[in-house]
C-alpha cells in the first residue's frame, strides 16, 4: 500500500521539481521509504535516484513512490523496482494476495525473485504475459509500469477501483498520482470544478465521479477495470488517451437449480479463501468491526480459519460507537468480541471532534461526500495507527451485490414484470411489515422504479426539489453537462430490475464512492484498507446467483446468512436491522458551535456562485429551528464550499 506519481513531457526541463513535490504531497501514504526514477525516452537511459541534485536536466520521464510497507519489508521491495536488466521499471500502489501461487508459476516458467514482495511478481508476470497479466492478479491495484525496450508505459487499475488512478493529459503533458491533489499542485491544470459532476452530486445525490470524470475539469480517473498504455515515442500525446477495459460483469451467466445449502457452501468457500488471502501480511492485521453482517462475518471467518490452522494470535478488532442508543451497535460488536475472543479497541466520534478535524477530512477526501457518516470510519482508521495496527479487513461490497440497502421496489417490479401477482401482493404485505412503510407510498416508489424501463428518465420524481439549491443561472448549464442524465441513467433491463440495480450499485454508485473514502481514510493515517467481500471471484459468484439467493421474503443477503452458519452468532446471523459505521449527524448540526460554522460558510458562498445561496440558509434555518426535517443537502452544500475554499477551486 502505497503512493504513486509520475509525470511526463518531452521538452520540459523542469519536470524534476514537479515529481518531487507531487510525491512529498502524499507521504502519509508511504511514509516506510520513498524514491524516484528518472528515464530519457530518446537514449533511455534510466537513474534512481533519492534527491533532485543527483539528476541532470536531460530526462523527460519521472516516477515517483511513497512506501508503506506491508509484505517483505526489507530494502529488496523498495520502489520504483527494476526487473529484467532494467528493462521494466514499476511504481505500484496495492496488494496482490495471490502472489505466492503466482510465483511459483512463475518460477516453474524459469523466472527467480530477489524480493519476498508481490511488485517483482507483477514485473514477472508483465514480461510473461504482457497486458494480460492483471488478469491473472487477485488483489487491489493501481501501478505504471515503465517498458524501457518498447518506450511505452503500461498503467492498469484493479477490477473493481478499490485503488485510485488520477491523470491529467494534453498535447505535451501526461502525469498521473494516487490522488487529485497531486495533479492540482501542477502549474498546467485547471483548477475549476466539473460541472457536470457538482450537478449530479447536488441534484442525484451521486458522490462519486462517474465513468473517467471525476470533480475537477482537468482531471481524469483511470477506470476500474481499465488499462491505459502510452507509447513514449510519440512526440505529441493525445489529450484524449484511450482507456482499454479488460474486466466486466457478464449478467447473462447465471448459476440454476442448486439448493439454498449449495449456494450457500460455495459462498462460504469462496469467502473464506477470500478473507485466508488478505490475512498475509508481515505487519498487524485487525478487522474493522461495525456490529453489522458483512464485517462480523469477517471476524468470524478469520477465528474459524485460525481455528482450522491451530493459530492462537488474538483478533484486533476497531468499533466505531455513538453516545446516542439509536445510532450505536456496540452490543452486537461485543457479541462479537466475545465470539471471536478479541481484543477490541472502541472509539466515539463526536460533533467537537468533527469541528476539530473536518478541514484535514475535507482535504484527505478531495471530493465531496454525502455525509459524515464517513467520520466514523476516519475515527476507526486513527484508532488503527494508534494501537500499532497497519491493516484492517473492512465489509464493503455486500450491500451493494446482495441487497443489504433493501432495494424492494427494484425486487418487486421483477415479480410484477414476470405476472406473480399473488407473490407480488404477498411480498408487498412483507416488506410493508418489515420496513413500516405505508402501502400507498411504497405502491407509489414501486411503480416509479417499475416505469423507469419505459420512461426515459424519471429521475426528477425523487429529486427535482434539489434544484432549488441551485443557482438559476447554473440550472441549465447543469442539465446540459450532468454526466448522470447525459450518459449514466439510461439502464439495460435485460437481466431484470433487481440485477440491473445491484449492477449499478456495485460499478456505477454507491460503491464506488465508498471505496474512494475508505481509501483516503485509511491512507489519512498510513494504513491499508483490505476488502474481502470484493474478491473478484465472490463478486463474479454473487452476480451469477438468482435473485431468490439475495433477497427473499423480505429477508436480504439469503445466500451470505447460508454460508455463515455456525460460523456468525445466530443473534447477528439472523439480524434484520442495520447501522453501520454512522454518526449523529442530525444532532450534531444542532450543536452551536457547528450551526455556527455553516452558517458562516454559508453566508461565505458569492452571488455569482452555482449554488444558492439564500434558499440554503433558509432551509437549514427552518431544519435547526425544528421546523424542516434533516437532509443531506446541509451537509453536501457545506462540503462543497469548503472543500473550494480549502484547494482554492473555481466554477
Amino acid at each position: 500500500m502505497c503512493g504513486i506519481s509520475g509525470i511526463f513531457c518531452y521538452d520540459d526541463r523542469t519536470l524534476i521539481d514537479k515529481i518531487t513535490h507531487m510525491t512529498d504531497l502524499i507521504n502519509y501514504r508511504g511514509p516506510d521509504g520513498f524514491g524516484y526514477l528518472a528515464y530519457q525516452t530518446g537514449t533511455r537511459y534510466v537513474k534512481h535516484f533519492k534527491e533532485a541534485g543527483e539528476v541532470a536536466e536531460s530526462y523527460n520521464l519521472f516516477l515517483g513512490h511513497r512506501r508503506l510497507s506491508i509484505i517483505d519489508l526489507s530494502e529488496n521491495s523498495r520502489q520504483p523496482m527494476a526487473y529484467m536488466d532494467e528493462r521494466y521499471h514499476l511504481v505500484y500502489n496495492g496488494e496482490i494476495y495471490n502472489y505466492l501461487e503466482l510465483k511459483d508459476i512463475l518460477n516453474k516458467k524459469g523466472y527467480s525473485f530477489q524480493a519476498k514482495s508481490d511488485t517483482e511478481v507483477i514485473l514477472a508476470a508483465y514480461h510473461e504475459w504482457g497486458v494480460d497479466c492483471v488478469r491473472y492478479f487477485n488483489g487491489m491495484w493501481s501501478f505504471s509500469l515503465l517498458d524501457t525496450k518498447e518506450n511505452t508505459l503500461f498503467c492498469s487499475r484493479d477490477r473493481l477501483g478499490v485503488k485510485p488512478f488520477y491523470y491529467y493529459a494534453d498535447n505535451r503533458y501526461f502525469a498521473f498520482g494516487s490522488e487529485i491533489k497531486q495533479l492540482l499542485s501542477l502549474d498546467i491544470t485547471e483548477k475549476k470544478f466539473d460541472l457536470g459532476s457538482v450537478f449530479d452530486y447536488i441534484v442525484f445525490d451521486i458522490y462519486n465521479s462517474l465513468g473517467s470524470n471525476t470533480f475537477y475539469s482537468s482531471i481524469k480517473q483511470l477506470q476500474p477495470g481499465h488499462n491505459l498504455m502510452i507509447n513514449l515515442n510519440d512526440p505529441k500525446l493525445p489529450a484524449g488517451l484511450e482507456q482499454k477495459q479488460y474486466w466486466q460483469l457478464d449478467l447473462s451467466k447465471k448459476l440454476t437449480s442448486l439448493s439454498d445449502d449449495a449456494y450457500g457452501e460455495k459462498f462460504c468457500d469462496l469467502f473464506e479463501d477470500a478473507v485466508k488471502l488478505r490475512l498475509r501480511s508481515d505487519v498487524p492485521v485487525g478487522t474493522a468491526l461495525s456490529g453489522g453482517l458483512d464485517s462480523s462475518g469477517i471476524a468470524c471467518m478469520i477465528k474459524k480459519i485460525h481455528q482450522g490452522a491451530n493459530i492462537n494470535d488474538l483478533q484486533n478488532t476497531f468499533t466505531s460507537c455513538s453516545d446516542r442508543p439509536e445510532y450505536d451497535e456496540t452490543s452486537y460488536a461485543e457479541l462479537v468480541v466475545n465470539h471471536t475472543n478479541a481484543k477490541a479497541y472502541y472509539t466515539i466520534p463526536t460533533s467537537e471532534k468533527l469541528l476539530n478535524e473536518y478541514e484535514r477530512l475535507i482535504w484527505h477526501q478531495e471530493e465531496p461526500f454525502i455525509s459524515t457518516s464517513i467520520f466514523a470510519g476516519w475515527c476507526i482508521s486513527e484508532l488503527t495507527r494508534q494501537n500499532g495496527v497497519i491493516v484492517t479487513l473492512d465489509g464493503q461490497g455486500p450491500d451493494e451485490m446482495l441487497g443489504g440497502y433493501h432495494p424492494y421496489d427494484h425486487y418487486l417490479s421483477d415479480i410484477l414484470q414476470q405476472g406473480k401477482m399473488l407473490s407480488f401482493l404477498n411480498e408487498t404485505k412483507i416488506y410493508q411489515n418489515k420496513l413500516g412503510i405505508p402501502y400507498n407510498k411504497m405502491m407509489l416508489q414501486v411503480l416509479k422504479t417499475f416505469t423507469k424501463r419505459y420512461v426515459s428518465n424519471n429521475s426528477f420524481v425523487k429529486h427535482g426539489h434539489n434544484l432549488a439549491y441551485l443557482n438559476k443561472d447554473f440550472i441549465k448549464p447543469g442539465f446540459a453537462a450532468s454526466h448522470y442524465l447525459n450518459q449514466f441513467h439510461k439502464s439495460c433491463y435485460d437481466h431484470g430490475y433487481l440485477n440491473n440495480y445491484f449492477l449499478n450499485a456495485t460499478t456505477r454508485f454507491p460503491l464506488p464512492g465508498i471505496l474512494k473514502q475508505v481509501d483516503r481514510n485509511s491512507m489519512a493515517f498510513s494504513t491499508e484498507s483490505r476488502l474481502p467481500f470484493l474478491d473478484y471471484r465472490l463478486v463474479e459468484y454473487s452476480f451469477s446467483l438468482p435473485t431468490s439467493q439475495k433477497i427473499n421474503h423480505g429477508l436480504s443477503k439469503l445466500v451470505y446468512r447460508n454460508a455463515m452458519k455456525g460460523v456468525l452468532p445466530e443473534p447477528i446471523r439472523t439480524r434484520k436491522t442495520k447501522l453501520g459505521f454512522v454518526t449523529a449527524e442530525p444532532f450534531w448540526l444542532k450543536d452551536d458551535r457547528i450551526k455556527e460554522l455553516f452558517l458562516s460558510r454559508y453566508h461565505d458562498i458569492p452571488g455569482d456562485n452555482l449554488l444558492n445561496q439564500q434558499e440554503i440558509i433558509r432551509v437549514f434555518e427552518r431544519f435547526v429551528d425544528n421546523r424542516e426535517p434533516f437532509s443531506t443537502q446541509y451537509w453536501k452544500t457545506f462540503n462543497l464550499v469548503s472543500l473550494q475554499k480549502i484547494l482554492n477551486i473555481s466554477y
